[in-house]
Order: structure tokens, then C-alpha cells, then sequence
């Protein structure tokens, strides 16, 4: 008879005292020890704690007669546990023989399993009780009670009232910053000019990505990026495409947009992505251009001159039918990191 998956439960009547105390363990930790699943001593616990996909428990034969001691396993019982009486020895099956089990090991499994416990009871606390405010938070809170980071992925904070899905980056130099924006992408407009005569819209911070920056506490934003960005006009073309920014400074207050644009390029104007976060205008040596041109509010950067540091929140591409503006647009990530 075998180890079969079962509800969590039906705990098997009568196991012996080994046994019963590490199904105990392993139903009240979480761990994922069904089939398919042989080497769960060596590599799932090693990797803390997870709910049970299908829950297992110890099945009728837990004690296993000499006689029987030499029967092969078989594919159908892989990850199936039994104890052999004479030698008190427990093995698994791995789809094809029986593996002995350190049962010290086993023992020392038992300890970290306690300490899990614990430390996830902690954790789901501050979940529903306190729940962490941002990606910083959760790795602070992680690194405390499990001595180690956690993984890079998606979590979900509630910096005030709203709770959000958001990207945490948990490993390197940027370890508990929140990631916005935009990645994994593939952008490649390259000198789009007339005729085309096609309107691009490219959302690069949504409505609600600018409402959990408002919310979110941070002290640092940083902006990645691999991006090309270049908007020209020359002999007086108007180029009607607009790049909406946002200042830095005003990420962790009022959020304030700034529309940028070419209105008449003179000669010739070129207004360009310089650093990931900030925009430069110049033209053509010895000609004249529309930099420091524009309304107050938002004037073009003087020839030669920056933005202040700002993050992109969309572009508006267009050629407008005059084959003398042109736009650029590549790249696959554009995004802020936040902490």
C-alpha cells in the first residue's frame, strides 16, 4: 500500500510519531510535498513557504514488513514516502527505486518548518493588519523575519486608501524600489516622416501609475530607460507631435504636467531625450530654431539648453503631411524606480 494525495483533512488514523508529527508540520506550513514533487527536502523547503496546491497526508501502509521492504516503486507512486519497520528507515519513491531519507536531516527540516511558521503567521499579521505601503516595506519586513530577500515580481501595497498590484525590485542595487512605467516592450518608429500621415499615441504613465505615485512613499526616483527619443521640424514646418512630462520634483506632491512642442521649427529644431529624464532642444549649426519658444508654462528648453529633470508620461506622434518634421521612437523599457 502507498502514500496517495489527499485532502488535508482526512489525516491518515494511527501513523506513527514520526510521521504524524511531520504531516503535521507540513499541513500547517503549507509546503507542497504531492506527486511530482520527490525532492521536497532537498529544494521546496529551501525556497520558505507555499500554500498547498493539493493537499497530501500519510496513507495506510506506514510501516512496511521485511517482506515487503524489497518491492520496486513505480512511476504512479513517485513521491510516495513509507517506513521500513526493521531498519526504521524512511524512504521515497522516485518513480523508480526507493531512496533512503536522512531521518536527521528530516529532523532539522522539522526545526526550519517551526521557524516558517512563525515567521508567515508574522507576515499574513502585517498583511491584513498592517499592509505594507510599498515594495521598500515589503522587503524590510521580509529581510527581518526570513533573514534573506524575497523574489523580484509582482505585490500588492496599499500606500493610503487604494490598494495596488505594482512590480518590486528585491534583488541589486535597487532592492525594495517600486517599478512604473513601462518594459519588456518594443518600440521602433525610426524617422517617421510624410506620408505616413499616422497618429501614434504612446501612454507611458497611466491616470492611475501618476495616482500611486502621488500616494506612494518615497525619498529617491530614478528613471531606466533604453530609449531614443527624437522630435524635428525644419524650414518652418510645424511638427504637431507632443511629449507630456511630468517635473521630478513634484512626484511627491502635486503632480504637474508639461506639454511640449514645436510649433514653427524656423530653419531647423530638434528636440531630443537626453539622460533618460530630461529634454534638449538645439538645430542645425548656423541655422535659426524654435528653442525658448512656446507658451510659459511650457517654453522649450533654450538652444543648446535642458529640462529640468523630468519623467516622459506620453508621447502624441504625428507627421502632420509635411515631409520636412519627422519623429524617432525606440527602444523596450522605459520605467521609474521608486523608494
Amino acid at each position: 500500500m502507498r502514500l496517495r494525495c489527499l485532502k488535508a483533512e482526512n489525516v491518515c488514523k494511527k501513523p506513527s510519531t514520526i510521521l504524524s508529527v511531520i504531516a503535521l508540520l507540513v499541513f500547517i506550513a503549507g509546503i507542497d510535498i504531492c506527486l511530482g514533487h520527490p525532492h521536497f527536502l532537498s529544494e521546496k523547503l529551501d525556497y520558505g513557504v507555499t500554500y498547498l496546491n493539493t493537499n497530501c497526508s500519510w496513507c495506510s501502509h506506514k510501516v512496511v514488513p521485511d517482506a515487503l521492504s524489497n518491492e520496486p516503486c513505480h512511476i504512479r507512486q513517485a513521491g510516495h514516502f513509507r517506513l521500513v519497520e526493521s531498519r526504521r528507515l524512511m524512504q521515497w519513491c522516485d518513480g523508480f527505486l526507493w531512496k533512503d531519507m536522512d531521518l536527521a536531516r528530516v529532523m532539522d527540516y522539522i526545526r526550519r518548518l517551526n521557524l516558517l511558521q512563525e515567521a508567515v503567521k508574522t507576515l499574513m499579521n502585517g498583511v491584513y493588519n498592517d499592509p505594507p505601503r510599498s515594495c521598500n516595506q515589503i522587503y524590510r519586513r521580509y529581510k527581518k523575519l526570513l533573514g534573506e530577500a524575497p523574489q523580484t515580481g509582482y505585490y500588492y501595497i496599499q500606500p493610503k486608501l487604494a490598494s495596488y498590484r505594482v512590480y518590486c525590485e528585491m534583488q541589486g542595487e535597487r532592492k525594495g524600489a517600486t517599478r512604473v512605467g513601462r518594459w519588456a516592450q518594443s518600440w521602433d518608429l525610426q524617422n517617421i516622416t510624410s506620408p505616413d500621415n499616422q497618429t501614434y499615441e504612446i501612454e507611458l504613465l497611466s491616470p492611475e501609475e501618476q495616482q500611486l505615485i502621488h500616494d506612494l512613499p518615497f525619498k529617491t526616483a530614478h528613471v531606466v530607460c533604453d530609449t531614443t527619443l527624437q522630435v524635428e521640424a525644419q524650414d518652418h514646418s510645424f511638427n504637431p507631435s507632443m511629449i507630456k512630462v511630468i517635473r521630478q520634483q513634484s512626484l511627491s506632491r502635486k503632480i504637474k504636467q508639461q506639454k511640449f512642442k514645436i510649433n514653427d521649427g524656423s530653419e531647423h529644431t530638434l528636440v531630443e531625450l537626453t539622460g533618460c529624464d530630461q529634454l534638449r532642444c538645439s538645430g542645425r549649426e548656423g541655422y535659426s530654431a524654435a528653442c525658448g519658444t512656446g507658451p510659459e508654462d511650457n517654453q522649450l528648453p533654450a538652444r543648446g539648453n535642458t529640462t529640468e529633470p523630468v519623467v516622459l508620461a506620453s508621447l502624441l506622434m504625428k507627421t502632420g503631411g509635411n515631409v520636412r518634421n519627422a519623429f524617432t521612437w525606440t527602444g523596450t523599457h522605459y520605467y521609474l524606480l521608486l523608494k
